[in-house]
């Protein structure tokens, strides 16, 4: 941690607060009870603290807000008790302090509070009713955070928020090597289950490590650096190889792509010489993804089911209905064909996958197995119906336009969903929904005081 920041704040001043960081750091699946427990031991003094004014608000405050950001790519809840701990300081401050609500001039918190409104009531219209609703309660819970946050006038700084980010997934990607090793799961490959100690399919730990990309491009172009320009493009490319080393394609590819966008801002040379540059840079990429066997594999089950389609070959399509490519084709070409029926109230968001999959299984597909939509947007528009799609189209457009946003991180995430619902599992709404609305609430954040950063 920076020193002049450890001398400003609460960064090592004291060595509870470091353990606190180390017992989410515990957080794996064969771990994860040991650092539960040390995490609830020091969490009840600070609380006892607190009662007795040995600390202030603030410095609670301060260090759960930043503990929250670093356990996000953790294992088991950790996240969720933390996100539970402020959100009920904050409901004794505001009882003790009666505070009146006021509502805030921006729709930043209510627009994603709406989406939560909308899936609930899309479950209590279909069975069965309220299952599966608390995947969405990120939905709920990070937005009533950053209400109050912002009625409370706590201080935040957005760039030592991205910095803590950056150092979580750093932290947890070596130790998911040193796990590896130990277990002598490394191979030369591709290795699609680096991940699971912390609980993440392959997917998930690219939409981290791409996430973590896009903020150090965000650091850069605001003249700040992680830790310094060299050691910050280490990172870049460390994050960038472990995608392609997992077989994370789509969050390597988008990554990839908005690291050329980013280039192209950034560089000031004649137009032509920038295309010239980009189209280069492109050609190498693409070639250096056509060597990755994961990406090799995925061509061509690709070529095998457009030939299986053009000539319509079932048994081929049956033969192989258990492929990654063959399962997503599958998911695609039902839910289009349930669409024509549901399209105005949905299937429920609870149903996508099991009446999808039970369709396909029903037509003898019967090497299937139950995944979802894969496309976020097609996801809400089949669980929710034409109003549910259209409020999420409306959402995102809000999000590109909106100056306050960091465009890097929300493209990055416009392209993800393309191909993974990213926003039907816990991880994916927490870290959406949370960065999106850090960046939101820039008014009302402290990043002023952040020199030091």
């Amino acid at each position: 941690m920076d020193k002049k920041l450890a001398q400003k704040s609460f960064l090592l001043k004291d060595p509870k607060t470091l353990l606190l960081f180390v017992a989410v750091s515990l957080c794996f699946k064969n771990t994860h009870s040991i650092g539960l427990l040390l995490f609830g031991v020091i969490t009840c003094f600070e609380v006892y603290q607190l009662f007795r004014n040995k600390i202030s608000n603030q410095y609670f405050f301060t260090i759960y807000f930043y503990l929250l950001i670093y356990a996000s790519i953790f294992y088991d809840s950790i996240h969720k008790i933390i996100l539970c701990i402020l959100l009920l300081f904050f409901l004794k401050l505001i009882v003790n302090r009666k505070i009146k609500s006021r509502i805030p001039k921006k729709l930043n918190e209510y627009l994603f509070l709406m989406i939560f409104i909308l899936i609930t009531l899309n479950h209590l219209i279909f069975p069965p009713y309220l299952k599966g609703l608390d995947i969405f309660i990120y939905f709920l819970l990070i937005p009533l955070l950053f209400l109050g946050i912002k009625k409370l006038h706590f201080k935040i700084c957005i760039i030592t928020s991205l910095k803590v980010y950056i150092t979580s997934v750093f932290i947890a990607s070596v130790l998911l090597f040193i796990i590896n090793i130990f277990q002598r799961k490394l191979m030369s490959s591709v290795h699609t289950f680096f991940s699971e100690p912390i609980g993440l399919s392959h997917v998930y730990m690219g939409v981290f490590l791409g996430t973590s990309n896009m903020f150090l491009l965000y650091l850069n172009s605001k003249k700040k650096s992680f830790i310094s320009p060299i050691t910050d493009s280490i990172f870049f490319m460390f994050n960038t190889a472990l995608m392609a080393y997992i077989g994370s394609r789509l969050a390597l590819l988008t990554s990839c792509f908005i690291l050329l966008l980013f280039i192209y801002q950034k560089i000031k040379i004649k137009p032509i010489k920038k295309i010239t540059i980009i189209f280069v840079l492109t050609v190498i990429f693409i070639f250096l993804a056509s060597e990755n066997s994961r990406f090799k594999r995925g061509t061509q089950e690709i070529s095998a089911l457009y030939t299986a389609v053009k000539t319509e070959n079932k048994q081929n399509l049956i033969d192989n209905s258990w492929k990654n490519m063959y399962l997503r084709y599958l998911a695609y070409d039902y839910t289009f064909k349930e669409l024509k029926t549901s399209w105005f109230l949905g299937i429920g968001m609870q149903n996508v996958e099991k009446k999808i999959s039970e369709k396909i299984i029903a037509d003898g597909y019967k090497y299937f197995q139950g995944i979802n939509t894969h496309n976020q947007y097609l996801h809400f528009f089949i669980g929710m119906g034409i109003l549910g799609f259209l409020f999420f189209i409306f959402f995102i457009f809000f999000l590109l336009k909106n100056k306050e946003i960091n465009i890097y991180f929300i493209l990055f995430f416009c392209f993800i969903m393309l191909t993974e619902s990213v926003l039907v599992r816990g991880k994916g709404i927490l870290l959406f929904s949370f960065f999106a609305l850090l960046f939101l609430n820039k008014k009302f954040v402290n990043d002023k005081d952040c020199s030091h950063c």
